[in-house]
C-alpha cells in the first residue's frame, strides 16, 4: 500500500481502506463564527445587528488566520472534524495565495509576501497541532485510526475573487506559465512550512481549472 507517494509503515498498516476527509470546512467555520457573533450581539442588544461573515471576502475563511481569536476558532474547527470521525484534516489555506492584486486593500496584517508566508505557517501549524492532539488521544484509547494533514491549495480562479473558480474564465491575458508560477509559489510555501520533527503535512490538495 502507498499513501501520498510513500509506503505505508507497519505502524499504520491497519488504516481503513476508506479515509474520511473533512468537508465544507469554511461552511463549518462560518457557522461557528455566526454563533459567536450572534452571542456577542445578544449581549449588546442596544447595537444594530451586523451582517455575519468572514472579515475579508477576498481571502474568505483564511481571514481567521489573521487574529488570535480566529486561529483558535480554526483549531476548534479541526478538533470538531476529528471528533466527527474524520481521518484527515485540510488546512484553512485554500484562499492563501501570492496574487497580490486581489489581496484585501485595507488589511494591515497582509501587505507583503512575508505576511502571506505567515498565514501559510499558521494554517499548517494549526492543523498539525490538532492532528498531534488526536494522535495522543488515539494512542491513549488504543485507537488505530490515522490522523493526516492535507495542505489545501485553491485554484487561480479563486484568487481572482470573481467566481472564476466555477467558470474557468480567467481572462485572455493568463497563460499556462502564469498558472504554473501561481501554484509553484504556494507549493514552495507548503514545502517550507509543512515539515517538522513532530509531524507535518502528509499530502497536498490542489484545485485545478474547472472543466
Amino acid at each position: 500500500e502507498w499513501w501520498m507517494g510513500a509506503p505505508v509503515s507497519s505502524a499504520s498498516s491497519t488504516a481503513p481502506r476508506i479515509l474520511l476527509l473533512d468537508g465544507g470546512v469554511s461552511t463549518h467555520l462560518e457557522y461557528k463564527l455566526q454563533q459567536e457573533q450572534e452571542q456577542e450581539q445578544n449581549e449588546k442588544a442596544d447595537q444594530a445587528t451586523l451582517p455575519i461573515s468572514f472579515q475579508y471576502p477576498e481571502i474568505w475563511s483564511s481571514s481567521l488566520l489573521l487574529t488570535p481569536q480566529g486561529r483558535q476558532m480554526i483549531l476548534d474547527g479541526h478538533r470538531d472534524w476529528f471528533e466527527a470521525g474524520s481521518h484527515a484534516l485540510s488546512t484553512v489555506t485554500y484562499q492563501c495565495h501570492y496574487h497580490t492584486a486581489t489581496w484585501p486593500r485595507h488589511c494591515p496584517e497582509l501587505q507583503t509576501p512575508e505576511d502571506m508566508n505567515d498565514l501559510w505557517q499558521q494554517g499548517i501549524a494549526l492543523a498539525v497541532q490538532a492532528a498531534q492532539e488526536q494522535r495522543h488521544k488515539n494512542h491513549a484509547n488504543n485507537n488505530k485510526d490515522p490522523d493526516f494533514v492535507i495542505a489545501s491549495s485553491g485554484c487561480f480562479g479563486a484568487a481572482l475573487a470573481n467566481g472564476a473558480e466555477y467558470t474557468g474564465d480567467y481572462g485572455p491575458s493568463q497563460t499556462i506559465d502564469t498558472l504554473v508560477a501561481f501554484h509553484r509559489r504556494k507549493l514552495d510555501a507548503i514545502q517550507r512550512h509543512g515539515g517538522g520533527d513532530d509531524g507535518g503535512v502528509d499530502g497536498i490538495a490542489i484545485e485545478t481549472v474547472p472543466s
